[in-house]
């Protein structure tokens, strides 16, 4: 006797026919919600031929994202102050005319292809302000430790380099 079998057989025993029935369809109805559930999740992000992580929640939000290159650990740090799925729309249509402002993204997409390449959100935010001050911190920080290669954002991000404070002055 398979495990099934006597799972059948204790259900039986402790419930009867109709203890049976009932747990048979609450199972196949948690096994459908789980299905959808997890059906949504990863739909969610999916475009027409890219995977991309987040929070279902967050997509209609803006604030500072990641792209990511899987092949070569390359990334793009950007900011939206509309939100992130239009954004990430946006990147994959540039892309795909070869019309990207960031040439070794735009090379690693070619070379690569769409599906190494994964979009990560990085922090909601609502102040506009706040947003573009995060990121150029971010972009600032990577400047200084990352070698460019690895860097799709260095010369030609539309807020680097970062402008100096009087005190650097």
């Amino acid at each position: 006797m398979d495990i099934v079998q006597a799972i059948h057989l204790s259900i039986i025993e402790h419930l009867g026919y109709g203890g049976v029935a009932f747990f048979t369809i609450a199972f196949v109805v948690l096994i459908g919600y789980c299905m959808i559930l997890m059906a949504r999740e990863n739909a969610y992000w999916k475009t027409d031929h890219t995977l991309a992580l987040g929070y279902i929640g967050d997509a209609k939000k803006r604030g500072i994202y990641r792209i990511r290159c899987r092949v070569n650990s390359a990334e793009y740090i950007g900011s939206t102050k509309a939100n992130f799925m239009a954004r990430w729309g946006q990147h994959i249509r540039d892309l795909n005319k070869g019309k990207h402002t960031s040439p070794g993204f735009q090379a690693d997409w070619n070379q690569y292809g769409p599906h190494a390449f994964q979009f990560m959100i990085v922090e909601v935010m609502d102040d506009d302000h706040e947003i573009v001050s995060k990121e150029r911190d971010m972009l600032a920080h990577r400047a200084a430790v990352l070698p460019p290669v690895l860097n799709y954002n260095v010369a030609n991000s539309r807020v680097y380099p970062v402008p100096a404070t009087p005190e650097q002055v």
